[in-house]
């Protein structure tokens, strides 16, 4: 059985940390018309980079 030590659960705060944030990055201003991708790509970007190398 799986104990919850110190460094899983600073693993899943962070989770949940990122969650929240990819949750409000939902907030940030839509692309424009002269935009390709918008301005809430770089962020979501790093959430994943953040989300999967903590493991």
């Amino acid at each position: 059985m799986l104990t919850l030590t110190k460094d899983r659960a600073l693993a899943l705060a962070l989770l949940l940390i990122v969650a929240v944030m990819w949750v409000e990055s939902g907030s940030i201003a839509p692309p424009t018309s002269w935009q390709p991708y918008g301005s809430a790509l770089f962020p979501r970007i790093l959430l994943v980079v953040i989300g999967i190398f903590h493991c």
